[in-house]
């Protein structure tokens, strides 16, 4: 299945409500999140996609990072610390990007995955925008 079916697939399933995708409004620290639970048809779907996805991406991750990385753990991390350290290394950088997906500009996002992930032209869905639209 291509990826623009599959993305548009999983946003039609995804904004039935009551049968397919329970709602619910939840406080954490001190901001309100709408909680959603998707449907089996859209986790995988997700799957699917990150299947695909993943591999583009990987390969521009740098060697020494170990957050989120298929084979890759915190101990490892902690490893390759400890082994820097015997080498004379005295320096390491632990990054975190509290809230990205909450502030970042999702148009800016979109425009980059189009310039990764080459597809023909009007393959394309929407993106997230027409994905809050159509479920609010």
């Amino acid at each position: 299945m291509p990826l623009a079916q599959a993305w548009k697939l999983s946003s039609s399933t995804s904004t039935h409500t009551d049968q397919h995708v329970s709602h619910s409004k939840r406080l954490l620290q001190d901001k309100q999140y709408e909680h959603t639970v998707p449907t089996v048809l859209d986790r995988v779907i997700q799957q699917a996609i990150a299947q695909v996805l993943g591999p583009l991406f990987e390969a521009d991750f740098s060697e020494h990072s170990y957050g989120f990385r298929p084979g890759r753990s915190a101990h490892q991390a902690v490893a390759a610390m400890e082994a820097g350290w015997k080498e004379g290394r005295r320096h390491a950088v632990d990054c975190d990007l509290k809230s990205f997906f909450d502030t970042v500009d999702h148009e800016r996002l979109m425009s980059a995955l189009r310039e990764k992930v080459r597809c023909p032209p009007g393959a394309w869905p929407e993106g997230p925008a027409s994905l809050q639209t159509a479920s609010a």
